[in-house]
């Protein structure tokens, strides 16, 4: 396998761990939004989640910008690895 193939893996990888992530950021906030309107009373609909299920939905939605940091850091080390083997060889 070619070092371009390798980079563009890479790449490909990244970008879909990147829209994984962006997703999960949504729909984690959307429920907590949900569940503080439905809490606070603004609408008449039973709560998306229970009060127990709030506090791991609020670390998924805190954690997953530091993986998105974590994956985007770790990419650029192996495009950087990859491009300096390209040109060494």
């Amino acid at each position: 396998m070619s070092k371009l193939v390798a980079v563009k893996d890479t790449l490909l990888v990244k970008t879909m761990a990147y829209i994984l992530i962006a997703i999960g950021i949504f729909v984690g906030s959307f429920i907590l939004v949900m569940y503080g309107v439905t809490t606070l009373g603004l609408i008449k609909a039973p709560a998306p989640i229970t009060s127990q299920e709030v506090v791991p939905t609020l670390l998924l939605v805190v954690s997953l910008p530091i993986l998105a940091y974590v994956t985007k850091r770790e990419a650029e080390k192996v495009v950087q690895i990859e491009m300096e083997n390209a040109t060494d060889a």
